[in-house]
C-alpha cells in the first residue's frame, strides 16, 4: 500500500530535520578543522608519534565530513523520491517500503527482504574480491 500524504509528509519533516542536523555537525567539523592546525595538534616540537597522532586526528575529522556530506546526499535523493511517484517503493522490487523501516532510515532504498538480498549478495562479491 502507498504512503500516506500525512505519512510523506512526516517522513519530509524527518529528512529536513536529519539534513539540517548533519549540516551543522559538517559545518562545526569544518570549523574545528580550521582551528585545529596540524601544528597544534602535533605541537611545536614533534617526533613521528606526534606526526602519526596529528595525522590520525585529521583524516578521523576528514572522514567524519565525508560521512556526513553522504549521508546528507542520500537523503537529498530521499526527498525527491518521496516527492515524486515512486514514493517508498523498493528500487528493487517495487513493493511499497514498510514506513517503520522509512521512519528509522528515510533514506533506505529497499524493503527489507532485498536489502538482506542485496547485503548477501554484495557481501559474497567482496570476500570473493579479498
Amino acid at each position: 500500500m502507498a504512503l500516506s500524504n500525512t505519512e510523506r509528509k512526516a517522513l519530509l519533516a524527518r529528512i529536513d530535520e536529519e539534513i539540517a542536523r548533519l549540516r551543522e555537525e559538517v559545518r562545526q567539523g569544518v570549523e574545528t578543522s580550521r582551528k585545529t592546525t596540524y601544528a597544534l595538534v602535533a605541537g611545536e616540537v614533534h617526533d613521528d608519534a606526534d606526526d602519526a597522532v596529528a595525522d590520525l586526528l585529521t583524516d578521523v575529522e576528514i572522514a567524519e565530513v565525508k560521512r556526513d556530506l553522504n549521508a546528507i546526499e542520500q537523503l537529498e535523493a530521499a526527498r525527491q523520491r518521496l516527492m515524486g511517484s515512486k514514493a517508498g517503493e523498493c528500487i528493487d522490487c517495487g513493493v511499497t517500503i514498510d514506513l517503520a523501516r522509512l521512519q528509522a532510515n528515510p533514506a533506505a532504498l529497499r524493503c527489507r527482504e532485498c536489502q538482506d538480498q542485496y547485503e548477501h549478495t554484495y557481501a559474497q562479491s567482496a570476500a570473493a574480491q579479498r
